[in-house]
């Protein structure tokens, strides 16, 4: 039996592509839900609700950043880490008290990320109290992005639905967003995604 369950998706959208993606959907706009996308892990097909993150006020209790195991062995995650403390880039609006906690995916193909999610989850609902809705989950720039490590991570799909399998839905696309590879992105040298 295949079961439907819908969560939020924070990113930065280009208008063109959010106008794109409306049209495509308009049906679901007329019954007033807008899903742009949609992963399937196991029996249950996670439908993807994008929301501009710029327009969105997130205030979670914890930001946790997912990180690529294979860029972590080179990248030491300071210009990660640089912007959360200093409210950059996808971490802008995040109020003093969200505290910040990082982990890797535990390798291709990323099922390393239940059990430590898991684990995050029991510990966290344990010693403060914190629920799953108070937790923004940031995927990083080096999984979800062509940059100089490599291209976009080809699990990033079954990484999200990992993610909405174990409750959180408030979901973040990139952490620090590099100049020097944006400009790049821009000149076609890297992929784009969004």
């Amino acid at each position: 039996m295949m079961s439907l369950v819908c969560f939020t998706f924070y990113t930065r959208m280009s208008p063109y592509v959010s106008k794109l993606l409306d049209s495509d959907l308009s049906l679901y706009k007329k019954l007033g839900i807008c899903i742009y996308s949609y992963v399937q892990f196991d029996d249950t097909i996670y439908l993807i609700n994008y929301k501009d993150q710029g327009g969105v006020k997130m205030n979670p209790k914890y930001a946790l950043i997912i990180q690529c195991d294979i860029a972590k062995n080179r990248c030491s995650g300071f210009a990660c880490t640089s912007a959360f403390y200093d409210r950059e880039e996808m971490f802008e609006g995040y109020g003093p008290e969200t505290k910040y906690i990082a982990f890797t995916c535990g390798g291709c193909c990323g099922k390393g990320v239940a059990a430590k999610i898991e684990h995050f989850s029991r510990r966290v609902r344990k010693a403060e109290g914190i629920s799953k809705d108070d937790v923004a989950v940031h995927l990083s720039s080096c999984m979800v992005t062509d940059n100089h490590h490599y291209d976009r991570c080809p699990h990033v799909d079954y990484i999200k639905g990992i993610i909405a399998k174990h409750g959180y839905t408030n979901v973040v696309e990139k952490t620090y967003i590099s100049k020097n590879a944006e400009r790049r992105r821009g000149e076609g040298i890297y992929k784009t995604y969004e």
